[in-house]
């Protein structure tokens, strides 16, 4: 065999090597996106679902399942309010206001009562306030995924008052429902923006997944390609 078959041998070996290397994190990263649009779509689904139910009393006894319409009443302790970093409405940034709420029983849960600008932090605590006393309102059960890793960045912000992450450490009156948020659908204030965050659905990763389905198709198909070029050129 002559040398420049032997190089060629080589090149044609190292190139099969490098096109199955990508080829396996192509249908992996296509797989991935496969997981994560189902997971979409049945957080989607489950939150249609409980939009249209009847809205029932915020209870211990009571199965809380994400997207849950619940009518709560208890006290806001607006001493201990956070505001949650980096949230966004429409092309805006700003804060969601993180208030504990004193239940009726006596345990406190963390309220989301609305979205704010990020001009607002340095604006006095008070203008967040709602009425004093007893509140009623309805509200959306979410729970809050566990975390991933043991090794995270810090909690608060600029200052104690900001939290870059929803964390019930940050309020340690919380024991009971640690894992809940409750986020309002109107607010009492005039100055916080009321609403659900909505789940996207899988469109995105539905996309994702067909690129990279695609990438795995076509790139066994110009090895193919070019291994047939090459035997039809002659010696």
């Amino acid at each position: 065999m002559s040398v420049a078959k032997k190089t060629t041998s080589k090149i044609s070996y190292s190139l099969l090597i490098l096109v199955l290397v990508f080829e396996v994190i192509f249908i992996k990263l296509a797989y991935w996106q496969y997981g994560r649009m189902n997971e979409k779509e049945s957080a989607f689904k489950a939150f249609s679902e409980q939009l249209n139910q009847k809205a029932v009393p915020f209870d211990k006894n009571v199965e809380l399942k994400d997207w849950k319409v619940v009518t709560i009443s208890g006290v806001f302790d607006y001493e201990n309010e956070k505001l949650l970093q980096n949230r966004h409405y429409k092309t805006y940034v700003g804060y969601r206001v993180i208030t504990p709420l004193m239940t009726d029983d006596g345990d406190y849960v963390m309220v989301d009562r609305g979205w704010i600008p990020k001009s607002w932090d340095r604006e006095n605590p008070e203008v967040l306030e709602d009425k004093k006393g007893q509140v009623n309102f309805t509200g959306v059960v979410r729970n809050i995924p566990p975390k991933k890793t043991f090794i995270e960045g810090p909690l608060y912000g600029v200052t104690k008052r900001v939290i870059k992450r929803l964390d019930s450490t940050a309020f340690p009156m919380v024991s009971e429902y640690k894992n809940i948020l409750i986020q309002a659908t109107t607010s009492g204030n005039q100055n916080i923006r009321s609403f659900i965050e909505k789940p996207q659905t899988g469109a995105m990763h539905s996309e994702y997944m067909l690129t990279w389905s695609c990438l795995a198709l076509i790139l066994p198909t110009l090895y193919i390609a070019l291994l047939y070029s090459r035997r039809r050129k002659p010696e």
